[in-house]
């Protein structure tokens, strides 16, 4: 999808290996990738374990809970070519997700 859509902004909730957006980086469109998470450790264990590599320039790591990030997104009028969910806790969402404020 992203080959077809082409985005140039795109953001990422939940950052897991960072795999995802490491390999979309290499996409000529995007300019820039938010990933979101949590946990600020999950970057430089992604980078130093899963990737072995630092994470592409074009990431921006973002330690915050997905909600919160969402309501600063939303008072900053921030907006996202694509927004992908890659955020679970053991096989569903966290619960902080399932809202109607997230999915709205």
């Amino acid at each position: 999808i992203i080959e077809t859509v082409q985005p140039k902004t795109v953001a990422i909730i939940g950052a897991a290996g960072c795999t995802l957006p490491q390999e979309i980086a290499s996409q000529s469109s995007l300019d820039a990738i938010d990933v979101i998470d949590i946990d600020k450790r999950v970057f430089s264990i992604a980078a130093d374990r899963f990737l072995e590599q630092p994470l592409d320039n074009k990431i921006n790591p973002i330690a915050q809970s997905a909600r919160g990030w969402i309501h600063d997104m939303i008072a900053a009028g921030k907006k996202y070519d694509m927004i992908v969910v890659d955020a679970y806790n053991g096989t569903a969402l966290p619960e902080e997700l399932i809202t109607k404020e997230f999915f709205a």
